[in-house]
C-alpha cells in the first residue's frame, strides 16, 4: 500500500487529477483505488522566484497500526535533483521544527517525497501553517519554503474525504 502511495504522490507532484474538489485553493482528490486515502495539493507560481513553479502534496491513509501515514511531495521547478538521490532535511511549518533530519527522496529532476506514521500532531501543525519549509542538513542558509494557504480547510477536506472514501 505504501509503494502505491508514493508512486501516486509522485505523480501529483506537479499536476492535478481532473477528480479532485478545489478546496480554499487545494486540490482535495479521493483515490478510487485504495481504502480511506485522499490527497489535497496545492500549486502555485511563486512571482518572487522568477516564477518558479511550486506544488506541496500530503497524501493521507492509514498505516499497519491504524496510525495516520503521510505521505509528502514538494515540486519546486528550479530544483535539480537526480532521480532517487537521498537529501536530510528539518521539516519546519511556519517557524516550528516539526521533524528533525527527516528523510526526502528524489523521486524526479523538481520533485523530494519524504513519508511521515504516527503524524496526527503534525497534521495540526500543518492545518494552522502558513508555510512550510525543508532545512537541509540543519543549514539555515540552504532552505526552502511552500506557501500552504488556507491549509486548515484542505486539511478538512481531506478528514471528510477519508471518511467518505470505501
Amino acid at each position: 500500500m505504501i509503494r502505491y502511495l508514493l508512486a501516486g504522490a509522485a505523480a501529483l507532484a506537479l499536476c492535478t487529477s481532473a477528480r479532485a474538489d478545489m478546496v480554499a485553493g487545494w486540490d482535495v482528490t479521493p483515490k478510487p483505488d485504495a481504502d480511506g486515502i485522499c490527497s489535497a495539493q496545492y500549486n502555485y507560481v511563486d512571482k518572487d522566484d522568477g516564477n518558479a513553479k511550486n506544488a506541496v502534496n500530503f497524501t493521507f491513509a492509514k498505516g499497519k497500526d491504524g496510525d495516520t501515514v503521510i505521505v509528502m511531495v514538494f515540486g519546486y521547478g528550479k530544483w535539480e535533483w537526480d532521480k532517487g538521490e537521498k537529501a536530510t532535511a528539518d521539516l519546519i511549518v511556519d517557524d516550528t521544527v516539526e521533524h528533525r533530519a527527516a528523510k526526502w527522496e528524489a523521486t524526479d529532476k523538481v520533485v523530494l517525497l519524504g513519508t511521515f506514521t504516527g503524524a496526527e500532531g503534525l497534521v495540526k501543525s500543518i492545518a494552522g501553517g502558513k508555510d512550510i519549509g525543508l532545512r537541509f542538513d540543519g543549514d539555515k542558509d540552504n532552505e526552502a519554503w511552500f506557501k500552504i494557504p488556507n491549509a486548515g480547510q484542505a486539511m478538512g477536506a481531506v478528514a471528510i474525504c477519508r471518511g467518505q472514501v470505501k
